[in-house]
């Protein structure tokens, strides 16, 4: 297991190979981009083995909580990268996009693994103070929205794909609006996890989606 640095292939991929500014990724074809995303999700488990196995082998708190902020905080630099790749007109080809939507879903998942096994590692990098002033939200009452987590980020992609929200990118879509936003089954909504949801649709919850768009139309009809 390569130890010292256990995501190098991932953040190669990325940094690298996927980057519209130094490759040529226009010419991946699509044998190419199905080896990629079986390649990718094959890798997020084997990152999963070898951040365990690094945590075992270290005997110090010091070094493992350094290990584990590390990791954590490259995933998200990495997920950042992946999303300003989505401004390129490469990436409008449905191959490229699908392997940047699997990447992210994949890299949400890796960011989730660590906040799950490793959450006390996590909240010693909180003590660290800020290096931008911090202010008050104005706002901080959530409101509730009465669809799941899937449905709602169906709803936000519909809305920024067809421009009635807009924002330097969607994901600035979700990080402004489910911060603030509750649901009848969870209070505390990550933005980035629900981004990540709007890619992976099920046919359910398009129905629920448009059941209530019409609710709403119907609504504005008898105004």
């Amino acid at each position: 297991m390569n130890e010292n640095y256990p995501i190098k292939w991932l953040d190669t991929l990325i940094s690298s190979t996927l980057n519209p500014r130094i490759s040529s990724i226009e010419n991946i074809s699509q044998e190419q981009s199905s080896i990629i995303i079986a390649t990718v999700q094959k890798e997020s488990l084997t990152i999963k083995s070898k951040i365990k196995y690094k945590v075992f082998s270290l005997t110090r708190e010091k070094h493992i909580s350094l290990f584990i902020i590390n990791h954590y905080k490259s995933f998200q630099i990495l997920q950042d990268q992946i999303v300003s790749y989505e401004n390129y007109q490469v990436y409008n080809k449905p191959e490229l996009k699908q392997i940047l939507r699997i990447i992210e879903k994949e890299i949400q998942e890796l960011l989730s693994f660590i906040e799950l096994w490793y959450p006390d590692y996590l909240q010693l990098d909180k003590k660290t103070p800020p290096t931008k002033p911090s202010y008050k939200r104005k706002f901080t009452e959530k409101v509730l929205c009465n669809l799941s987590t899937d449905q709602t980020a169906i709803l936000l992609r519909a809305a920024d794909d067809s421009k009635i929200l807009v924002a330097r990118s969607m994901r600035s879509v979700f990080k402004a609006i489910i911060p603030h936003l509750s649901t009848p089954y969870k209070r505390n909504i990550s933005y980035d996890s629900v981004r990540v949801k709007s890619y992976n649709i099920e046919e359910k919850d398009k129905i629920i989606a448009i059941k209530h768009l019409q609710l709403m139309i119907d609504k504005i009809k008898s105004y």
